[in-house]
């Protein structure tokens, strides 16, 4: 090789090479600051609208987004309340309604709920007739990326010849289960609503029997092992005061709520998580109650309505 060409090449080859670097740092410097901001101004924003996220498990217990991926522009959460106190036949209870609001007044003002998407029905508006048809409003309104919430607290019935559950409404009877609200009928209410998740939390004697005796309550193990599928996925779920056997109505603490609803509001309002799932709310909520009380409240999927093991997440304003 001629003596000046390979002069030329020591001379240029550091200087292309030091290009090439400063190219590809440059590269990667524009990337990481794109990187950076779209964080910045894509969280804010997606944090005031109701989103299926890519989560994982802290060691705290809380829960953080490595990835985001918006359902809908457009979903919304949906609460149904349902508080009966003064029957027409059974006797009278002394805190649903008082708790019914108390739950509605919490996830309105810390999380994700808006009050043209909340429905109420307390005490002579609880009739069987009016709760189907809110479930059916439901079932007509709530679009696929929509996530529900239904809260009941009232009496609750398991008759042993028929090895059911029951709500009762405010217009059944004592003598007759013809007016009462069988655990079957609520699970094809339910399957009817086409919306990414459903919670069905009830305060109610014998409210456990929603599930069969062989499936387990969640676990912190089990529904934290992926994030991904709680966010994202179907659920259908169910969290009882207790299992199968009476619960009390209040007047255990000063604020006169049930013990299921003192704790379960108490949870709602300290929580510092930002996303919340429904199995980690009962896992934070179960043993106050059954350390305090002869219940166990229970947290499990509704079979038959559509699950696919998806969570109803908590998201705080």
């Amino acid at each position: 090789m001629p003596a000046l060409l390979k002069n030329t090449l020591k001379i240029v080859a550091p200087f292309a090479f030091s290009m090439v670097f400063l190219l590809q740092a440059s590269i990667a410097g524009v990337f990481e600051s794109d990187l950076c901001k779209r964080s910045d101004d894509v969280l804010p924003a997606l944090a005031a609208s109701d989103t299926a996220f890519v989560l994982r498990q802290e060691k705290n217990d809380s829960i953080s987004r490595e990835a985001l991926a918006p359902s809908s522009p457009a979903s919304h959460n949906w609460l149904l309340v349902i508080g009966i106190d003064k029957y027409f036949q059974w006797p009278s209870l002394s805190n649903s309604v008082f708790d019914s609001k108390a739950v509605r007044d919490i996830l309105m003002e810390r999380y994700m709920f808006d009050r043209e998407y909340v429905m109420e029905l307390y005490d002579e508006q609880a009739t069987r007739g009016g709760i189907i048809e809110r479930f059916e409003e439901l079932a007509r309104r709530v679009k696929a990326d929509d996530n529900v919430l239904i809260y009941y607290a009232g009496h609750g019935e398991y008759i042993q010849t028929s090895k059911r559950g029951y709500w009762i409404p405010v217009d059944a009877g004592t003598h007759s289960a013809a007016q009462d609200l069988p655990n079957t009928d609520l699970q094809t209410l339910l399957g009817a609503i086409k919306s990414r998740s459903i919670l069905v939390i009830s305060d109610a004697c014998y409210s456990g029997t929603f599930f069969p005796e062989d499936v387990k309550s969640s676990s912190f193990e089990t529904t934290h092992r992926s994030f991904q599928e709680a966010a994202t996925l179907r659920g259908r779920q169910a969290l009882s005061s207790g299992g199968n056997g009476p619960v009390m109505d209040g007047g255990v603490f000063l604020d006169q709520h049930s013990i299921f609803a003192h704790y379960l509001i108490d949870r709602l309002g300290k929580n510092t998580d930002k996303y919340l799932t429904a199995s980690s709310l009962y896992e934070r909520v179960k043993d106050k109650v059954s350390n305090k009380s002869y219940q166990t409240p229970e947290c499990k999927a509704i079979q038959n309505t559509g699950d696919e093991g998806g969570e109803f997440l908590f998201v705080r304003e």
